[in-house]
């Protein structure tokens, strides 16, 4: 009986086969010339210029046009417009092979390229106005986006905040020190500065755009960093190119009334901004000034984890200063600044010593400083001496001196940037949880009690944080008789830690408040796979349960595991963590079919390793089994 169920599985195995195409893969070799350049075809460019060579070969690769067909206006402005259609450009030529950019229909020459740019997201925050001349910052920001990083390797030492007027918390540092580091990009005199608010003359567009698309042309330069050993700043330099990217942040109730006061700063151009949870917390809305006095409404809430007190903000504008992220190994006894807003002095940094670099308080890993922290300091700055963020400032002992606290700026990484909550959405409710840290082995279940709080409420949700469905599957119980309390159970698939988020919603399934976090910990060995059929998660292994049987043909291999080892529920419950676990790591359901017994087969395949898994039942010698088919025929 088993043999005929592996073959009927085989039938079904054909049934859903097919074949899937193949890209074009991208390159720098997509870039070959497709026009010719004939000599003295633009008046304006003698033959001599130091640009003529390039001029010509961004011709000759269809990336830039003359102004008209005997002027090519060299010491004309580069455009913002034209800036995004040479990005634009590039980044299809480089994916696509060619520019594959559809230009009917539309109002203005650029609104293609604009379009274009923008699904692709290489187009920075703040771009408007396109016939005004571009900056040369802005023309930097947006091809740094154009190519991936491995178009643009480093051929050049560009140490930390070495472009003399150009550091590191500069907007968009990352993206015109990388193009400095391939040789794109040189600096604008011997020194190599970058001077990015200075317009862009088109033969110079022309130079850095063949650099993009030819490495041949690509510049040496080296630059160290002038200001001390390593980067290191000085505190006035640290005062003066980091604190414009710090504010004061003022938080209101429902009446409007200003209840509560601390610090935040900048993480990107377009409005991203760090604070500590607890300063946001319960207010219905909230307001920022900057060091140049400018006030600025908190859009909202990007996502926030109440036990690590960290959120993210959404500020309503862009064009703003920011911090650079460090990447330098905290240590004890390393030289840091704060800067925030202690008892509303606003703009207030101090200087200090990191105490203890992992600090474990509570479960939590904090940065133990010796800088002062007072009220309205929480969530300020922590800086390394090269001016880039390493933590939020978060708590000081008041019956201690010089005994605080910080959260390392990593606490950030694991939330959301996917869409903004209003801070009075936030405040609305929140879900009660039996607790909000769970930890459980690979292949067991534990359950967590959700509480509902808001009486609007018409249900909950679950939301995992990003890439969590590959440690845990989730799945609801039943109410209770008065529909305020549901059991989630949450079943561990690999080892790791993922971050559930719970919402109450209404009866349009939108959230009425903030969500619950609840941290899961899934601790297990090494997985398992079937021998010859990776990624299929051996069924024995994560389970626990042992094999009884195994029979194969040139094209299918079947495990038998007994069903008389576990009752029908365990059994169920079993099947169901495994097959979630399979669809965790790429496997798709692909159906459920009948084999010749009316039993049913469920069927899942990965379509990057052409794996199919069957799942059914058989019979053999009186005794029934599970049946797990595999084969490699998709």
């Amino acid at each position: 009986m088993k043999k005929k169920l592996c073959m009927m599985l085989l039938a079904v195995v054909l049934c859903f086969s097919g074949i899937t195409g193949t890209a074009l893969a991208a390159g720098l070799d997509h870039f070959q010339p497709v026009k010719s350049y004939a000599e003295g075809q633009f008046i304006d460019v003698s033959a001599s210029a130091w640009y003529a060579p390039n001029v010509k070969e961004a011709y000759e690769l269809d990336l830039i046009n003359g102004k008209s067909s005997a002027h090519f206006d060299p010491d004309g402005n580069l455009t913002l417009g034209e800036a995004v259609k040479l990005a634009a450009c590039l980044h299809s030529i480089y994916y696509q092979g060619s520019v594959e950019i559809d230009l009917s229909g539309a109002d203005v020459w650029y609104q293609p390229y604009v379009d274009y740019a923008k699904e692709q997201g290489i187009l920075p925050a703040g771009f408007d106005y396109y016939n005004r001349a571009a900056t040369r910052l802005e023309f930097a920001s947006v091809l740094a986006k154009a190519l991936p990083e491995e178009a643009l390797p480093a051929i050049n030492v560009v140490e930390d905040n070495a472009i003399p007027d150009f550091p590191l918390a500069g907007n968009n540092a990352d993206g015109v020190y990388l193009l400095y580091r391939a040789g794109v990009l040189i600096g604008n005199n011997s020194s190599g500065e970058f001077t990015p608010n200075n317009t862009i003359a088109r033969s110079e567009a022309a130079a850095i755009v063949t650099r993009m698309a030819d490495p041949d042309l690509r510049r040496s330069i080296t630059l160290t960093n002038q200001q001390g050993s390593g980067g290191i700043l000085t505190a006035e330099q640290i005062a003066d190119q980091c604190s414009p990217a710090v504010f004061y942040l003022v938080v209101y109730d429902e009446n409007g009334n200003a209840f509560a006061s601390g610090s935040g700063f900048f993480l990107s151009a377009d409005g991203l901004a760090v604070t500590n949870y607890h300063v946001i917390e319960n207010a219905y809305s909230a307001r920022i000034m900057t060091t140049d006095g400018s006030v600025y409404q908190v859009e909202g809430v990007y996502d926030y984890d109440t036990g690590r007190d960290v959120a993210l903000l959404k500020i309503k504008g862009n064009g703003f200063p920011y911090l650079s992220v460090g990447q330098t190994t905290v240590s004890q006894g390393m030289t840091i600044y704060t800067i925030g807003s202690p008892r509303q002095f606003d703009n207030t940094i101090s200087q200090g010593l990191v105490s203890n670099a992992n600090r474990v308080i509570d479960g939590y890993s904090y940065i133990q400083i010796s800088a002062p922290i007072s009220h309205g300091s929480s969530g300020g700055a922590l800086l390394n001496t090269s001016g880039q963020v390493i933590g939020i400032t978060s708590a000081g002992r008041e019956d201690a001196q010089n005994l605080n606290f910080a959260i390392p700026i990593s606490a950030v990484d694991s939330l959301s940037r996917a869409t903004v909550t209003s801070l009075a959405d936030i405040s609305g409710s929140h879900p009660e949880v039996s607790r909000d840290r769970i930890t459980i082995n690979v292949g067991d279940r534990a359950s967590l009690q959700v509480s509902c709080t808001n009486p609007n409420s018409s249900g909950v949700m679950y939301q995992l944080s990003a890439g969590g469905e590959q440690y845990i599957s989730c799945q609801w119980g039943d109410w209770n008789s008065s529909y305020t309390q549901v059991p989630l159970y949450l079943t561990g698939l690999a080892a790791g830690t993922v971050k559930v988020e719970i919402y109450e919603i209404d009866e349009n399934d939108q959230p009425l408040g903030g969500g619950t976090t609840v941290t899961v910990t899934v601790q297990g060995g090494e997985i398992s796979y079937y021998d010859g059929y990776y990624p299929a998660l051996d069924f024995g292994a994560f389970t626990g349960i042992p094999e009884a049987a195994t029979s194969s043909t040139d094209v299918l291999t079947g495990y038998c595991y007994d069903y008389s080892l576990l009752s029908e529920a365990e059994w169920e419950t079993a099947v169901s963590n495994y097959q979630a676990a399979l669809e965790a790591r790429g496997f798709s359901l692909l159906g459920t079919v009948t084999d010749e017994n009316n039993d049913p087969v469920t069927v899942l395949n990965h379509a990057s390793y052409g794996i199919t898994v069957l799942i059914g039942a058989a019979e053999i010698s009186g005794g029934k089994y599970l049946l797990i088919a595999l084969s490699d025929m998709y």
